[in-house]
Formats: structure tokens, sequence, C-alpha cells
């Protein structure tokens, strides 16, 4: 007859399985905030650097019609008062350049809509990455922790008993 034997897992496997696969989830969380941020970063700096050339062309073109012509930043539109679009409309040449920045200012504002869905996006993608490695440390933790408890302290006790066992042995047998 057989005494009952309590269930455990064969090998400690599944515990550095776990601890493990908490420690890869720690690193990728990791990985998509420092992505999450790259792509943030680039996208506003080239927003910026789109805005100053704007504001450059628009300061140009009102040189050179003879001043008038301003930027409004909160919308990214070119704005002039109706003497000098009535003296832009009459020049085709300075048609072109009022409508080019305009068309400019146009994608400075789709880009700045990007930018701001992208802004959104980061906070989540960044509550995610802080969900994902609170959880793959928990796992990590938990995983070394039941490796250890369940199975490497054993391990270590018969260990040292074998050891201790063979030092007996052969202390028995060189004293005979």
């Amino acid at each position: 007859m057989t005494s009952p034997v309590p269930l455990t897992p064969p090998t400690d496997n599944l515990y550095k399985f776990m601890a493990i696969a908490g420690l890869a989830i720690v690193a990728a969380s990791f990985g998509f905030g420092v992505a999450a941020t790259h792509d943030f970063r680039t996208a506003q700096w080239q927003l910026d650097d789109d805005e100053a050339n704007l504001a450059f062309e628009v300061q140009r073109a009102s040189l050179a019609i003879g001043g008038g012509v301003v930027l409004d930043r909160t919308r990214h539109a070119v704005l002039a008062p109706p003497e000098i679009t009535r003296r832009i409309n009459a020049d085709s040449a300075l048609r072109e350049r009022f409508e080019a920045l305009v068309r400019q200012a146009a994608e400075v504002r789709r880009k700045s809509e990007r930018v701001e869905q992208l802004y959104r996006e980061f906070g989540r993608v960044l509550h995610l990455a802080e969900v994902a490695n609170l959880c793959g440390c928990g796992f990590t933790l938990l995983g070394f922790a039941l490796w250890y408890f369940k199975f490497q302290r054993y391990q270590d006790e018969l260990l040292r008993l074998q050891v201790a066992g063979a030092k007996a042995a052969q202390k028995g047998a060189d004293g005979t």
C-alpha cells in the first residue's frame, strides 16, 4: 500500500518559467515606454521645426507685401487684413506665395492634431507599461519565492545531507 503523495509539480521549471517570464514582461514594458517616448518626442520636435519655419516664412511674406500678414499660432492660420488681401489678390505672384503659406499652415495644423493624438496615446501606453511592469515584478518575485521555498531549499538540504553522509562514509573508511 502506498502513502498518498501531495500534489507538487514534478520539477522547479514552472517556478523558474514564472520568474523569467516576469523579467521578460518588465523588460518589454520598459521597451514599449521608451519607444512611445521616442515617437512622441520626435513628432513634437518635428512640429516645433515646422512651426518655426512657418513663422519665418510668414514674416518674410509680410515684409515682401509691406506688412500686415500675421500667423495665428493657436489655430495655425495665416491672416491678413482686408486691404492687404486686396493687394495680394491683385498680384498673382503675391497670391501664389500667400496660398502656399495657407497650405503650409494647414499642414502644420494637421501635424499639430497628430501630435495631440500621439500625446493621448502616449499617456495610455505609459499607463499600460506601468501596469505591465508591476505585473512583471509580481510574477518575478512570486516565481523566485515559490521556486526557493517549495523546491530549492529542500534540494539544498538534501545536498547537505548527502555531503555529510559522504564525509561520514569516507571518515569511516579511513578509520578502518
